[in-house]
């Protein structure tokens, strides 16, 4: 999933720096869970996540309902890689606050990356109903990159029109998002729109996917389908069309 996971992990890493840095507006009171909270932010920017956990764990025993200190420990867990802690605190801050839309896109994210695809779907349609009501520029590019993490997840649960469909969702936001075109031709491949698809396949085969060559990614992507069992004849003819 390396070539696919690529693109999606510089956008939340991009949501993981915001979040940090976006919690100093609560710095203003002398709250001693807000202290905490400061504290534990600051390991986290050195990347001294056990830390973090420490000070986030002190915060959440003074204020059970500060979402934030839930999400940013969250956010230590998923960096360490301790998926189960992450996705709770992730439930726990979603819990809070239901409308927090990068919760429910960090929680797809690790269901994803465990190819719990159905969870992954609901959880990134969510993020997608909550995104969809702002007009914001960082939000509509936001929002691409969910659409083409959908169309992933999608193809992979065998749903090659929703595939399709999200994709193109992703496409009319942020059309330069090559890494989502890639999604779009599978899903047409799938879909057994052959002449679609290959012509994608073939515009963007001089194309590089975040320092990869199209073709590698595509070659890639079909070896990781194959793995799960989704398989079309038609994919050899499109390895011929891109060497």
């Amino acid at each position: 999933m390396r070539n696919k996971l690529t693109g999606f992990k510089l956008w939340l890493f991009w949501f993981l720096v915001i979040i940090v840095f976006g919690g100093w507006y609560y710095f203003s009171s002398s709250s001693k869970h807000l202290e905490y909270f400061k504290r534990g932010n600051n390991y986290f920017k050195q990347g001294l996540y056990d830390q973090a956990i420490a000070e986030y764990n002190k915060t959440v025993k003074i204020d059970s309902n500060f979402a934030k200190a839930y999400y940013n420990r969250g956010l230590a867990y998923h960096n360490q890689e301790l998926y189960e802690q992450a996705i709770a605190d992730y439930s726990k801050a979603i819990e809070i606050e239901p409308k927090d839309a990068i919760a429910y896109i960090n929680r797809g994210f690790i269901y994803e990356h465990q190819e719990l695809y159905e969870q992954a779907i609901a959880d990134y349609s969510k993020a997608i109903d909550i995104d969809s009501t702002s007009a914001k520029a960082s939000t509509n590019a936001r929002l691409a990159a969910i659409y083409g993490s959908l169309a992933w997840c999608y193809l992979f649960n065998k749903q090659f029109k929703q595939t399709i469909k999200a994709a193109w969702k992703g496409l009319d936001i942020k059309s330069n998002q090559t890494w989502i075109r890639k999604n779009l031709a599978h899903g047409y491949l799938f879909d057994g729109q052959f002449a679609t698809a290959k012509e994608i396949y073939v515009q963007n085969k001089d194309i590089v996917i975040h320092g990869e060559p199209w073709s590698e990614v595509i070659l890639e992507d079909f070896q990781k389908l194959k793995e799960k069992g989704i398989y079309h004849a038609d994919m050899e003819k499109i390895i011929t069309l891109l060497q």
